[in-house]
């Protein structure tokens, strides 16, 4: 989406001109096509099918036009009125903004949003990726998983050169030196690993005692990135990493993995790697195995969803 920001640097940039303003009322289709910048007021009325409210076009390229297809609301100052509450601010209704300036110069954002949902298929998502580089040559991609991040990371600073943004938080796609055009969006997964573990080491469950910690994580390039760093981390911060516990990604059957919870009674564990399933089967079967054990999570395992699902269960997670 394209916000109103456009529209406030266009208006910035106009020259105020006494005359008529032609308004395109008519609700339409909202497509988003490519534009050509180096069209004239002219063109771009003719093209657009502007009117004013009295339905003439205007006539003459010397008069000056402030347009908006979706009405003669106000995006530039984010109007909204009591609808707000119903529909949200007026800029998340916003997919684009074409504004014709006083000189004629027509200023676009209209860009096309490609889409395509891969279902967390590694081999799809990077079949998806090169077909939509060949055909469309986007000025930038966002992925879906680490893994389609650290496939493609060669081909995308090599030969593709293409600005590259995820929802991987990835601490080997955050190293700018070797991945210059892949942008990581906030703390990496080791990052966040750390904060945890530094709490761990500074709220021992028994004074003296060092604090004991089990990773719990995906068989996955998300589950497995930053489980090199927590171990060393760990050992720096004197945690005793007493178990490892590895699952398919919406694993349902966690009986072994409670089991060796319960032989090795770590004081917390931490999940990577999952969204949900199966973190709600592990911290109730815990919780029926009577295991006093203080579940952590990162970034995506502290959705809204799973604590929803997890109801009292969730309490101290």
């Amino acid at each position: 989406a394209v916000f109103a920001r456009a529209a406030v640097d266009a208006a910035k940039r106009a020259t105020p001109i006494e005359g008529p303003i032609a308004v395109g009322y008519a609700r339409r289709d909202v497509r988003v096509p490519r534009r050509d910048p180096a069209d004239q007021r002219e063109g771009a009325i003719a093209r657009l099918g502007w009117r004013d409210p009295r339905g003439a076009a205007p006539r003459s390229p010397d008069v000056p036009v402030n347009a908006a297809r979706i009405g003669p609301l106000g995006i530039a100052t984010n109007a909204g009125g009591c609808q707000v509450i119903r529909y949200g601010m007026m800029r998340e209704q916003v997919l684009g903004v074409e504004a014709v300036l006083a000189n004629g110069t027509v200023v676009s954002s209209m860009h096309p949003y490609l889409k395509n949902n891969t279902g967390y298929d590694l081999k799809r998502a990077i079949a998806s990726f090169k077909k939509m580089m060949a055909q469309e040559k986007p000025a930038m991609m966002y992925g879906e998983s680490t893994g389609q991040g650290k496939a493609l990371a060669p081909e995308i600073n090599s030969r593709y050169k293409v600005l590259y943004g995820s929802t991987s938080f990835s601490e080997e796609l955050s190293v700018r030196e070797k991945n210059p055009y892949i942008f990581v969006s906030g703390p990496t997964y080791a990052q966040q690993f750390g904060v945890l573990l530094k709490y761990i080491a500074n709220n021992p469950k028994k004074k003296g005692v060092p604090p004991k910690v089990a990773f719990f994580y995906s068989d996955t390039e998300f589950g497995r990135d930053p489980i090199p760093f927590a171990r060393k981390l760990a050992k720096e911060l004197g945690i005793e990493v007493v178990a490892e516990e590895v699952t398919k990604v919406g694993a349902v059957d966690v009986t072994s993995q409670l089991l060796d919870l319960k032989r090795k009674k770590p004081d917390y564990c931490i999940f990577q790697g999952y969204v949900v399933s199966p973190i709600p089967e592990v911290i109730t079967g815990a919780k029926d195995f009577g295991l006093d054990i203080t579940f952590m999570g990162t970034f995506w395992a502290m959705s809204k969803m799973l604590l929803d699902k997890l109801g009292p269960d969730g309490e101290g997670y």
